[in-house]
């Protein structure tokens, strides 16, 4: 299962003289019918081998191997298509030492990578496109709660009272003993929101989640929020309209709609936040150099990147030093550098290994791409 836990064990993955495949693909039945993802995959390590034959760093030897492992990946697509869904990710190494594939519900933006680490901006990317979210769909008798990460249900909880009575009239006609009997289905009732509180509770206790949709009838609802301790419900992002019934998939489908929505109005006011901060010297960094020097100082919280941005830059083979611009030797270690077409994939890879948040910013924001395409929100 690719998991929070498992994006780090990427990111932690040494670098070394080892090389890396890094395959994106989608590999969906219903958009391929007939497995054009094959031909494109081929295209794809056509232009990568290319790309290395025309830097003539390696020799042919390592070219040679570099060759067969490609082709060793594209069996694997070959031999195992019944087997996919509608993403797929697979990391692998030409000594076939190192494998991961990761089979999702989701598309997956093509892409292929050789570098000496995984290539992982994709992979961030969706992992913040859809991030972990609990649905809880709550009225007076009934709760369903489900755990969504990258478009799939990983969790399902159903809770049901149904001893409950609805509100009806009963224990005769005379007012006091309608009215005792109406508190008694309250309290009732609000045993059951309060049991579906302190699920809610546990989940988000054990699992790093930011977002919770919350939906059922607008009373039920309403009653269940007020239960809520207040910092689960800075966590409420959404409210749904929908019957306690709905499918699984349907459910998912609007959940992801309406956070999609809300995940544009987070973007707004993080970029604002970040280049007001940047402008007050408040705790802040912007643009390729100024950030790499905070990562590098274990200073980012949150790293926040313009989705299409990639420049290259410069590494050190020996210590692992990265550098934006260019020059020739390492100042740590006094090596030679090399070139490297993914700079910000590596800047990223580092800020996972020290646990920030990364934030890719999906809409066309030209203010940060003006000041420099990707900034941090600092710890100090």
């Amino acid at each position: 299962m690719l998991t929070r836990g498992e994006l780090e064990k990427l990111a932690g993955v040494p670098e070394g003289e080892k090389f890396y495949l890094s395959l994106y693909l989608t590999v969906d039945p219903a958009t391929n019918p007939n497995q054009e993802y094959l031909r494109l995959a081929k295209n794809l390590v056509k232009q990568e081998i290319g790309r290395w034959e025309e830097s003539g760093e390696l020799s042919k030897g390592e070219l040679r191997e570099l060759s067969e492992g490609c082709e060793n990946l594209l069996q694997y697509l070959v031999l195992n298509q019944g087997s996919f869904r509608k993403g797929l990710v697979v990391f692998s190494d030409p000594q076939k030492e190192f494998w991961k594939e990761y089979h999702l519900a989701v598309a997956v933006p093509p892409r292929f990578v050789i570098d000496k680490r995984p290539y992982l901006k994709p992979l961030v990317r969706l992992f913040d496109d859809y991030e972990p979210f609990l649905i809880v769909l709550v009225d007076r008798r009934r709760a369903r709660l489900f755990l969504v990460q990258l478009g799939e249900v990983l969790v399902y909880v159903e809770e049901s009272h149904p001893e409950i009575p609805g509100k009806h009239k009963k224990g005769g006609w005379r007012a006091w003993e309608q009215s005792k009997f109406s508190r008694q289905i309250e309290k009732m009732v609000t045993f059951h929101l309060e049991e579906v509180a302190e699920m809610l509770e546990d989940f988000l206790k054990n699992q790093e989640i930011n977002r919770v949709a919350v939906g059922g009838p607008v009373e039920a609802v309403s009653q269940f929020k007020e239960l809520l301790p207040a910092w689960v419900q800075e966590k409420v992002s959404a409210y749904l309209s929908t019957e306690m019934t709905t499918a699984e998939k349907d459910l998912v489908e609007q959940a992801l709609k309406v956070l999609e929505q809300v995940e544009r109005e987070q973007e707004d006011r993080l970029v604002e936040e970040l280049l007001n901060r940047v402008a007050k010297g408040d705790r802040a960094a912007i643009g390729v150099d100024d950030v790499l020097a905070k990562v590098e100082q274990g200073q980012v919280h949150k790293l926040v990147v313009a989705a299409e941005f990639e420049r290259p830059g410069y590494r050190c083979p020996n210590c692992g030093s990265l550098f934006a611009q260019q020059r020739d030797t390492c100042f740590c270690c006094g090596h030679y550098l090399e070139e490297i077409p993914n700079l910000i994939d590596h800047i990223v890879k580092e800020a996972v290994n020290q646990g920030a948040r990364i934030e890719v910013v999906k809409r066309d924001h030209s203010r940060l791409m003006e000041a420099g395409g990707i900034g941090a929100l600092l710890r100090f």
